[in-house]
């Protein structure tokens, strides 16, 4: 499939786009005793969210201990029983729109949001993270983006120019774009969390856009 760089414009706007979320109340982690379909609860350990209701399926990625999540009601059809002892969630909305659905079981899951302190020093670790990350790929995007330029002004260049477009569209997509909304969705957790730090760490993410566009 042949792309442009309509995408990458999206992306670079909506890096500097940031919502407001409710802040976190003080927690106890505490495992909830039932869940109905709507309950809001909290992941206990997010490592044990799975794509499929099985020990063995992999893990959802891109979540964290305390992270939001809502209990759905899976669909059931004539040739498969409702899955036992599991629980499907899904996330609630944040500022990047994305939603994550799996399957947990209900101990993993608290009633009590995580305690402000701790979340506020859990999201600063991960917004860092995210920020270094991206840093370290600048350089490639850079370099890709300039050698499709190059070809676009060399005479029938046309197809070279494209194959590298594809391939700075696909290295956006599986390196810079989940890390970026990673942090997006951090950073607005913080600033709803009243964190001082919030701003700083807003301007790095805007500084760091601006090398990701087209």
């Amino acid at each position: 499939m042949v792309r442009d760089g309509s995408h990458l414009q999206s992306f670079s706007a909506l890096l500097l786009a940031f919502l407001a979320l409710p802040a976190f109340a003080a927690s106890s982690a505490e495992p909830v005793a039932s869940v109905r379909e709507g309950d809001r609860t909290f992941l206990r350990t997010a490592e044990v969210l799975r794509k499929e209701p099985s020990e063995k399926s992999p893990p959802v990625a891109r979540l964290l201990d305390g992270d939001e999540v809502a209990v759905q009601e899976p669909e059931v059809d004539a040739f498969h029983d409702p899955p036992q002892d599991w629980v499907l969630v899904s996330t609630t909305e944040v500022a990047s729109h994305r939603l994550f659905t799996g399957w947990i079981r209900p101990e993993e899951l608290t009633p009590d949001p995580p305690k402000p302190e701790a979340r506020v020093s859990q999201l600063r670790r991960v917004v860092d993270q995210r920020l270094a990350e991206l840093e370290a790929r600048e350089p490639a995007f850079a370099t890709l983006k300039d050698q499709a330029m190059h070809w676009r002004s060399v005479p029938n260049g046309e197809r070279q120019a494209q194959e590298l477009a594809n391939k700075l569209a696909s290295y956006m997509e599986a390196e810079v774009t989940p890390r970026a909304l990673d942090a997006i969705d951090r950073l607005d957790e913080l600033r709803a969390l009243n964190d001082p730090r919030a701003p700083l760490l807003a301007r790095k993410l805007e500084e760091l856009a601006k090398g990701f566009k087209p």
